[in-house]
């Protein structure tokens, strides 16, 4: 029996040895050469003592700063062993809340968080991940709507120009992981007016009463720019294919050699208003109109412009879906409150002796 359990005993011990200790100490060795900082929990120190970490977050409630997400972690009571009392950012006992969509307790926070942001800034719609909690209740990082809601605030508490406050922003903002994880909802030369009016739109077409409803505000306003966003970049696609699209047009003519036609596109969508006007009078003359240029580097650029069809029919099939399932509640809950209704002024039943 000895001989069959032995190889067990000797393959348990080596295994543990090798995955609980050797490769553990081997991955600690080799993080703190490779990312010291990190290994060491990404500690930031201030005047020689440690404030916290960049990658734990921490309640800050003065004016003057800007305030992270909501944090659901607790600690124990010192009062009362049995109970737990809030404690943000408690880093020994991550965890979210475990309230669900109908706790009344988190659609009552939530209501008040948003009613008291509000107030600071009236003009915005209030960012989802102000009022929400994270998974782990320690994460450091808000959006950049988030921390541009904040803006006003921060530069009256410090008395600087709002320009200024959000310049500090974008300068802060991280874009993608590795260049291609995460999508922030405002790219450069996009307009934040536009975004922030697609989003009252929206919001006043749902008109959110709970969390949920707003998340879902949240959802659709992205998936809506994102759609936008593709068409744009189809147009910008076309409009860049333009010059080439009229040499191609031009090109066939029998006074012009192809060098000749990209030179005339050159001037037509030239700034000199000279060549522009020259170029002009050519095209007049043999007949080659924008629609013909605009349908000729459509037709150059088909197989780019079929992807982004592709994305944009993704992103209104995505709308289709939030908008079909905002609708779907709504008639639930109106259902649901005539049937309240009936039952409240139905008389009641009165039974009769026989």
């Amino acid at each position: 029996m000895l001989r069959e359990i032995r190889p067990a005993i000797i393959v348990l011990v080596l295994l543990t040895l090798i995955t609980g200790l050797a490769y553990p100490l081997a991955l600690t060795a080799i993080a703190g050469v490779l990312f010291p900082k990190q290994a060491e929990g990404s500690l930031i120190e201030r005047d020689g003592k440690v404030v916290g970490s960049a990658v734990i977050g921490q309640e800050f409630k003065d004016d003057k700063y800007f305030h992270g997400r909501p944090s659901a972690t607790t600690a124990p009571d010192p009062a009362d062993s049995t109970k737990t009392v809030p404690a943000p950012y408690n880093a020994a006992n991550s965890g979210g809340s475990n309230l669900g969509p109908t706790s009344k307790a988190l659609n009552d926070r939530v209501k008040e968080d948003v009613d008291k942001l509000k107030a600071e800034n009236p003009s915005t719609s209030v960012p989802i991940d102000l009022v929400t909690t994270s998974g782990s209740g320690l994460d450091p990082d808000i959006s950049p709507e988030a921390a541009l809601f904040q803006v006003p605030r921060v530069a009256k508490a410090r008395n600087m120009p709002e320009d200024r406050v959000r310049a500090l922003v974008a300068e802060n903002t991280k874009g993608r992981l590795a260049g291609l994880l995460g999508e922030p909802p405002i790219l450069p030369g996009e307009s934040e007016n536009r975004y922030a009016a697609l989003r009252g739109e929206v919001e006043r077409t749902i008109n959110p009463k709970t969390i949920f409803e707003q998340m879902r505000v949240q959802t659709l306003t992205d998936t809506i720019w994102e759609e936008m966003r593709y068409k744009r970049f189809g147009a910008k696609l076309i409009d860049g294919a333009r010059v080439n699209a009229l040499a191609v047009l031009m090109t066939p003519f029998m006074s012009f050699s192809h060098r000749q036609a990209v030179a005339l596109a050159d001037d037509y969508y030239s700034t000199d208003p000279k060549k522009n006007e020259k170029a002009a009078r050519h095209l007049a003359f043999f007949g080659v109109t924008l629609d013909m240029i605009h349908a000729k580097a459509a037709a150059l650029e088909g197989p780019n412009l079929a992807l982004f069809d592709r994305l944009i029919a993704n992103r209104q099939s995505a709308n289709r879906v939030l908008l079909n399932d905002h609708e779907r509640r709504e008639r639930k809950a109106k259902k649901s409150e005539m049937r309240a209704k009936a039952a409240v002024s139905e008389p009641p039943v009165k039974l009769k002796a026989v």
